[in-house]
C-alpha cells in the first residue's frame, strides 16, 4: 500500500481518500471499547433487556445508537443453569454494527460464550447475564456489566494511556534510597540517645509499642467467602467470617489475592467476584469481620485483608 500522510488536498489523483483512510486516521487516537458510561444493558421486565444509547468504536469504525436497542432473550434452561452475554458486533462484510445475543451453554457451573474476533468479525462483550434454571424472568441483578473489563470491551480512551516512567523511576528510587538512608541512619541514632536516657524496662516498652504499632500496619490475614454463606434474601447480602487476629479496632485495606497459576476461567471468576465484594464494605469486631454486598457472588473467593 502507498504510504503517504493524512489529510492533503488531491492533485491529480495522487491524494485518494476513502472510509478505511478516515478509519486509519481514528484508529490511532482512540482504544477499542464503548464511550464511557454509554450502552449499559438494563432489565426491563420479563425475558427482556434494553441496551442504552450510546456508541461504540471498534480498530477505527465507529457506530452510535441513538435510541435504547430492546433484546428479547429465549427461556432458561429447565435443568442447568446458563449464562447468556449480549455484545455488539462489527461486520465487515455487512459493513455495519450489530447489538446480538449470545446463549450460553448449559453446566452446573456455567461459563460465558466466546467472543468472534475472526475476521470480517469482531466483538465486544457488553454484559453477562445469569439464567439459573427455571427461572422465568430476568433481574438487573442478573446482569453483570462487563462493559469495563478491557479483555472482552474497555472504555474508550487515549491511546497514550501507558507512559514510560523508567528513567523517572530510577531516578526517584535513587532519591529515595538515599532517603531512607539517612532517614534509618536519623532514627537510630535518636533511638540510641533515648535508651541512654531511659532505663532498660522504659526502652523494652517503647520498643514493644513500636513493635506492635508496625505489625497492626503490616499483618495480613486471608478470609475466604463462600458462595454458598452469604445471608439474606435482598440486598445488601451479608457475610461474617471468624479471625483471631482480627479486631474491632481494625481498619484493613482489601487486597485480592488472584495468582498466575489460576487458569483464564479462574481469574475470570475471580475478579468477577473480587469487583462485587470491593463495591460493598465490611465492619470489623473483635475476632470477625462482616462483608457486606449488593449482589451475591457466584464462586468462593478468597480476599487478603492488610492492616489487622
Amino acid at each position: 500500500m502507498e504510504e503517504h500522510a493524512l489529510f492533503y488536498n488531491d492533485e491529480n489523483g495522487d491524494r485518494e481518500y476513502d472510509a478505511n483512510s478516515m478509519g486509519y486516521w481514528l484508529e490511532p487516537f482512540f482504544t477499542t471499547g464503548i464511550f464511557n458510561g454509554d450502552m449499559q444493558v438494563l432489565s426491563t421486565g420479563g425475558l427482556k433487556v434494553a441496551v442504552q444509547i450510546g456508541s461504540c468504536h471498534i480498530n477505527g469504525k465507529l457506530k452510535r445508537w441513538w435510541e435504547p436497542f430492546e433484546i428479547t432473550l429465549p427461556t432458561s434452561d429447565s435443568v442447568l443453569d446458563r449464562i447468556d452475554t449480549i455484545v455488539v458486533k462489527r461486520d465487515d462484510a455487512e459493513r455495519d454494527f450489530f447489538l446480538e445475543y449470545r446463549r450460553g451453554a448449559g453446566a452446573q457451573n456455567p461459563t460465558p460464550p466466546a467472543l468472534n474476533r475472526t475476521e470480517p468479525v469482531y466483538e465486544l462483550q457488553l454484559c453477562e447475564i445469569y439464567r439459573r434454571a427455571g427461572s422465568t424472568a430476568i433481574t438487573q441483578a442478573d446482569i453483570t456489566d462487563t462493559r469495563m473489563i478491557k479483555e472482552v470491551c474497555g472504555w474508550v480512551v487515549a491511546t497514550v494511556e501507558e507512559i514510560d516512567f523508567t528513567q523517572i523511576a530510577a531516578q526517584f528510587n535513587s532519591y529515595f534510597s538515599q532517603f531512607k538512608n539517612a532517614t534509618e541512619a536519623d532514627f537510630a541514632a535518636w533511638f540510641q540517645r533515648m535508651k541512654d536516657q531511659l532505663s532498660t524496662d522504659a526502652a523494652g516498652n517503647l520498643q514493644m509499642q513500636i513493635d506492635d504499632l508496625t505489625q497492626s500496619l503490616t499483618a495480613t490475614v486471608n478470609i475466604t467467602l463462600a458462595a454458598s454463606a452469604w445471608a439474606g434474601t435482598t440486598a445488601p447480602f451479608s457475610q461474617t467470617v471468624s479471625n483471631a487476629q482480627i479486631k474491632d479496632t481494625s481498619n484493613p485495606e482489601l487486597y485480592s489475592t488472584v495468582i498466575n497459576t489460576m487458569t483464564e476461567a479462574q481469574q475470570k471468576a475471580y475478579i468477577k467476584a473480587y469487583g462485587i465484594v470491593s463495591q460493598g464494605s465490611a465492619i470489623t469486631a473483635d475476632g470477625s469481620v462482616t462483608f457486606y454486598v449488593w449482589k451475591k457472588p457466584t464462586t468462593d473467593i478468597t480476599v487478603c485483608l492488610k492492616g489487622v
